[in-house]
């Protein structure tokens, strides 16, 4: 049941028969509101249902009068009484109307072309959406402004009576890539023009102190070197001839006043020059000698198995520098000899021989040369050829620097 409550009516006296009916009229849609007046004082009271297949007669909320000669009906919703959430609000003339949670609105209703009752609906926004099915509108307006422009979306066209003449000023103008087929860039330092040869190249004078272009080849480029009359000449196999003399008085006893030093780079590469006595002999200066420690290594192998190696290790001074000069190998039977270097875990063979049986020969090794750190060293492996073991003898002999 739907319950109603009227704005304030005037009556010009209060008397009412039972039953009587005030009919609420819309397009598409009838509201019946019975009203049986009961006396109470001045007041009175009504009961009040709407017609229809919801109505219930016997189920109408008595409505009481507010003042005299006046009652008032609410509209709500399905809900009845001060449980209501829904309720129509009826703003005065002038005042501004706010829609709340629980406001209830009556619906527009106009009709069409063909006399269809259409409801008008608004947007979100409560806007009035206007549209004239593919149409044109027509809107009369001094300043119309419905929103800004985006570059995205629109495209303003100006139009004018002749051909456009536009000035620009700009200190860095860039309009489009510049095209050989049809542009003309004029080079000039106000007075001449640069020109431009038939192949795109063009002649220009460079005056500089220092003029670095690039480096240098033998093979396109030419340097002459002279002494402002004459040119040092170079022969075709690029070398050339210098001559270097001063004119000695006529008696031939006048030494000359001007010489060419010669030098050279001393222990530590440093560049020093020759120089001479009084007499123009060389002057040398004695130098201490490099100290140099001889190395004779001996060592005994016994019993050697048949097949197996045996090593013998000199391990090198740290900082000094092994210089080899003989090794020597003796021993019953034929044996295999290998010479070389040991940085304690790999063996590097520098030399191999094969000696017979019961032969004691020195093999020169001058090139064998280690630098000492506290773990190279210089190994002799002997590997027994004989058929039964043997003892094996071995010496190393050269010196440390």
């Amino acid at each position: 049941m739907t319950e109603i409550e009227l704005g304030y009516l005037e009556t010009e006296n209060n008397n009412f028969d039972n039953n009587t009916a005030i009919r609420l009229h819309s397009e598409g849609m009838q509201f019946n509101a019975v009203i049986t007046p009961t006396p109470q004082g001045r007041a009175f009271q009504f009961n009040a249902f709407m017609e229809g297949s919801m109505s219930d007669f016997n189920g109408a909320k008595p409505v009481m009068t507010v003042r005299d000669n006046e009652f008032k009906m609410k509209l709500v919703d399905g809900a009845s009484g001060a449980t209501a959430t829904k309720i129509l609000s009826i703003v005065g003339e002038g005042d501004a109307f706010s829609a709340g949670t629980n406001d209830l609105g009556i619906p527009c209703i106009v009709k069409d072309s063909s006399g269809n009752a259409k409801i008008l609906v608004l947007d979100a926004a409560g806007a009035l959406p206007i549209s004239d099915n593919g149409g044109s509108l027509t809107v009369d307006a001094s300043d119309l402004d419905i929103r800004d422009l985006s570059e995205t979306t629109d495209a303003v066209t100006a139009h004018q009576g002749g051909a456009w003449s536009v000035t620009a000023t700009a200190t860095d103008l860039d309009i489009r890539d510049i095209d050989a087929a049809q542009d003309n860039i004029a080079i000039s330092d106000g007075t001449d023009t640069l020109a431009i040869n038939s192949d795109g190249s063009i002649n220009s004078v460079v005056t500089a102190t220092d003029l670095d272009i690039r480096d240098l080849t033998h093979a396109s480029d030419s340097v002459k070197i002279g002494d402002g009359t004459d040119f040092l000449a170079i022969s075709t196999d690029g070398e050339g001839s210098v001559r270097i003399s001063k004119a000695q008085a006529a008696d031939g006893a006048t030494a000359p006043t001007e010489a060419v030093q010669v030098a050279g780079k001393d222990g530590s590469g440093n560049l020093q020059v020759l120089k001479t006595n009084t007499s123009g002999q060389l002057e040398v200066v004695q130098v201490s000698a490099v100290a140099l420690s001889d190395v004779l290594d001996y060592k005994t192998s016994a019993t050697v198995g048949v097949g197996s190696p045996v090593n013998h290790d000199y391990i090198v001074t740290d900082t000094k520098t092994f210089k080899g000069l003989f090794v020597t190998v003796g021993a019953r039977g034929a044996v295999k000899v290998e010479v070389g270097t040991w940085d304690g875990t790999t063996f590097v063979p520098k030399m191999v021989y094969f000696q017979d049986p019961k032969e004691n020969i020195d093999h020169q090794i001058p090139k064998l040369k280690l630098l000492g750190d506290a773990t190279a060293a210089i190994r002799i492996k002997i590997t027994n050829l004989d058929g039964q073991t043997s003892d094996v003898y071995s010496t190393l002999q050269g010196y440390e620097e």
